[in-house]
């Protein structure tokens, strides 16, 4: 096997395996070396996971036992004028590398942060309208990741030479009952396709302008447990590749639990190979006029496992936001995006969120928001209570049976910069607690003059904004 082939093989070991850890600044690369076939399945026995952090000893655990569909060889590929004997089995080899990811990389001209925003446009535009596309946080909802940056004097030797400046969009997708996760990665690449091998490609397209789609169908089991796969990779002629991965891996009703598998997959061969050749998600696609600016990540807090909120709780929501703030907006009050941009939290299902600048003059700050479910109403504090210098600096109780806390504190925090400047920054805040348990956290912060508590207040009680 050449050299190119490998690289494509190992590649595709990484895009089914690199994202599996990824903790702080850093990844999980996974190296993949292939050993002479016996026409078996492939087993492969991974590490176990351990978190870097734990309270208590982790029991020991057998390794998962993942097993692959065996290749078939000699056989006829469609699109293929030849087709090379495949090269089955693993090695695998792991090291935690990477810098900061980021939007802006010098190295990657062709990505920015409105650029991912036009991507993500584009590739859910592109979804079949039979297919749903599961309402979650803007990360899970095909929204392009950002880029990270390697040096590769730390890469090991597998990874020699190989391209990178990979962004990746990940979502889970349903269409009657198959249910599955989808997984498009573009890079700008000099690649060109590969040689066919048994085992790595279903069919080959080769189109009259001269883009190659390869498509691939397989399945792995975990444990025993069977996983479908449906693979299709494009090589475009301005530099262009596209990576996209569907399968029907049920979305996780929580993080400790069992995957579970549909059996169908929500996307069929030809809409598969449609995606990846959207115009839009082209690393020389133009950025459309009308594209917005990127959704900031926020996450609601606590456990917020009552609250079941829909697509139209939060357009709803934020349609309330922006007709209280054009009919009276806060004067010399200015936002860097609408008040109404309230979304799922991160991983989090049962918590809304926003977090906006403000970039008013002499109010440069933060504003935040959470809504979340679950929370008991306040009582009034007790001075004598141990715990009442924790409590909040006032409360103030509704005749409609909800209650409002404010809080203001000051913290001061050091400047990472050659000068070593200390920055004092305020942080105010108010929560409204109804009676249902839901909660409107709505906070703000700065080095400047902060919004008052009763501006805090006229947001976070506007007409019509309750659950």
């Amino acid at each position: 096997m050449d050299r190119e082939a490998a690289e494509v093989r190992t590649r595709r070991w990484t895009y089914a395996l690199a994202g599996v850890s990824v903790v702080a600044v850093a990844i999980t690369v996974v190296a993949l070396a292939s050993v002479p076939s016996d026409d078996q399945p492939t087993s492969v026995a991974l590490p176990t996971r351990v978190p870097s952090t734990t309270t208590e000893p982790n029991e020991p655990r057998e390794p998962p036992t993942i097993v692959t569909s065996p290749p078939v060889y000699p056989i006829d590929i469609p699109g293929c004028d030849t087709v090379e004997q495949p090269e089955t089995g693993a090695r695998l080899s792991f090291g935690t590398i990477g810098e900061i990811p980021t939007y802006d990389n010098p190295r990657y001209p062709w990505f920015s942060a409105r650029k991912a925003v036009a991507m993500s446009d584009a590739l859910k535009s592109a979804l079949p309208p039979t297919v749903e596309l599961r309402f979650a946080s803007p990360t899970e909802s095909l929204l392009f990741d950002p880029i990270f940056s390697f040096d590769e004097a730390q890469l090991p030797p597998e990874f020699a030479g190989q391209e990178w400046g990979q962004t990746t969009a990940h979502g889970e997708l349903r269409r009657g009952a198959a249910e599955g996760s989808l997984s498009v990665q573009v890079q700008q690449t000099k690649q060109k396709p590969p040689p066919c091998m048994a085992g790595e490609i279903s069919r080959r397209t080769t189109f009259p302008d001269g883009v190659v789609v390869d498509f691939h169908d397989t399945w792995t089991e975990y444990d025993g447990r069977r996983a479908l796969s449906r693979s299709a990779d494009a090589y475009l002629p301005d530099g262009t590749l596209v990576h996209a991965n569907v399968t029907d891996a049920r979305p996780l009703p929580e993080p400790s639990a069992e995957q579970q598998y549909s059996g169908e997959l929500p996307l069929t061969v030809d809409e598969l190979t449609a995606l990846v050749l959207t115009p839009g998600i082209r690393v020389t696609a133009p950025i459309p006029p009308e594209t917005g600016p990127l959704p900031v990540s926020c996450s609601g807090g606590g456990d917020s496992s009552t609250l079941e909120l829909t697509r139209r709780d939060l357009e709803r929501l934020n349609a309330a936001l922006n007709e209280y703030w054009q009919r009276a907006p806060i004067e010399g009050v200015v936002f860097d995006r609408p008040i109404g941009s309230l979304q799922l939290g991160n991983y989090d299902d049962n918590a809304a969120c926003f977090s906006l600048a403000i970039t008013s003059p002499g109010l440069e700050g933060d504003i935040d928001m959470s809504i979340t479910g679950g929370n008991e109403l306040p009582t009034a504090p007790d001075e004598y209570d141990p715990s009442f210098d924790s409590a909040p600096d006032a409360t103030k109780f509704l005749s409609n049976g909800s209650a409002i806390t404010y809080d203001d504190s000051e913290s001061t925090s050091v400047s990472v910069g050659s000068d070593g400047a200390a920055e004092s920054r305020r942080h105010r805040s108010i929560a409204v607690t109804y009676p249902n348990g839901v909660q409107i956290r709505l906070s703000t912060s700065g080095s400047g003059t902060l919004l008052t508590f009763e501006q805090l207040e006229t947001i976070a009680t506007a007409p019509g904004f309750q659950l």
